[in-house]
């Protein structure tokens, strides 16, 4: 068997609040993100172009959605799906992204009554408390 990685790192900006289902004794969280990137065109325009990205992740904790809003900004890991569906006679394909529940952090958690943030971490402050997580306190490991 050949070797072979489906793993992709997104950051980006929450489309709509998370749609939960139970399957079995497992959650299941839907949601969408955008992601942005830019390009200068012919003429020397900058020019935006947003992707969207559908999300499901199994397992994910209670409060980690409890955490996902319209707006916020997550950080996640996961692999590419692809599905195939027919309807009204035509194929239909979607990709999702499958999201491993334990790497989805929130950077940004928004007020429940004004939509304001409350609380605002950047990507390198956050992704340094995740790694934090964890670590042993002393630096005398052989490696």
């Amino acid at each position: 068997m050949a070797f072979s990685v489906n793993r992709l790192t997104l950051v980006g900006t929450v489309g709509k609040d998370p749609e939960i289902k139970q399957v079995g004794d497992t959650s299941v969280t839907s949601f969408s993100i955008a992601t942005e990137h830019s390009y200068k065109d012919k003429s020397t325009q900058w020019q935006n172009v947003t992707t969207w990205h559908n999300i499901t992740a199994w397992g994910v904790s209670n409060y980690t959605v409890e955490q996902i809003k319209k707006g916020v900004k997550v950080y996640l890991e996961g692999r590419i799906e692809n599905q195939e569906y027919e309807k009204d006679g035509v194929k239909k394909y979607i990709t999702k992204v499958i999201a491993d529940s334990r790497t989805i952090i929130v950077f940004d958690v928004r007020g429940k009554s004004e939509g304001q943030p409350v609380e605002s971490q950047n990507v390198s402050e956050a992704m340094d408390n995740y790694k934090g997580q964890g670590e042993p306190e002393d630096d005398s490991l052989p490696f």
